[in-house]
This record gives structure tokens, sequence and C-alpha cells, in this order.
């Protein structure tokens, strides 16, 4: 069955050989957090999908105790592991404005130029 949650939930398959693909080199410190960040994005998203579905049936009008303790206990391991994602890219600060700028000279010129060529 393919639901919502299924599909939010569940890597494809070309993904899931190219996560495991082996290779004779070394990883890349580049593939080494990208594999690191697809641990969390995997956990995050499943986890969360688990939480909207028992805030669905507490909304329901379900909130027996099992529920709620299933939630409480749901929630801190998903607030845990925000944390963790938090402090791994804690010292990783995109610095937006230079690319935009770049970005922006480029469109500027190639309007100008086509302007000038027309």
């Amino acid at each position: 069955m393919n639901t919502p949650a299924r599909r939010s939930s569940c890597p494809t398959h070309s993904e899931q050989a190219e996560a495991f693909a082996v290779s004779d080199r070394p990883a890349t410190v580049a593939e080494e957090f990208d594999q690191r960040q697809g641990v969390h994005l995997v956990r995050l998203r499943l986890l969360g999908t688990c939480l909207r579905m028992l805030d669905a049936e507490i909304a329901a009008g379900n909130p027996t105790p099992a529920i709620r303790t299933q939630h409480a206990l749901l929630t801190r391991h998903f607030d845990r592991w925000v944390a963790e994602v938090k402090a791994e890219t804690a010292d990783m600060r995109l610095e937006i404005r230079k690319p935009i700028a770049v970005q922006l000279a480029a469109i500027l010129l190639a309007a100008q130029t086509a302007r000038n060529a027309g």
C-alpha cells in the first residue's frame, strides 16, 4: 500500500542502492557528512510521521493513556534527535549574501548583454 505516511518515511530503491554502494576509495568529508545527514533525515521524518499520527488520534478525541504515553516518549526522542542535528551543524552557518549577490550580478549582466545584443 502506498500511503502518504509510507511515502514520507520510506526511501526509494534507488536511494537505498546509492546509500549502500561500495567504493574502493575512502569516503570524502562531504560523503561522510551526507551519510550522517541521511540518518538524521530518516529518523526525524519517520518519527515526525509517527508523532503526527498520534496528534491526529488525540485531536480526533482518542486521548487514551497509552497514546499520550507514547506521544510523550516519542516527543522526547524527537527533541533529542533534533538537538543532535543542531549540535552537529552548529558551526556550519552559510553566508547567504555572497552567493545571492553573485547570482544577482550574473542575472543583471545576462539581461544587460541580451538588451545590448538585441
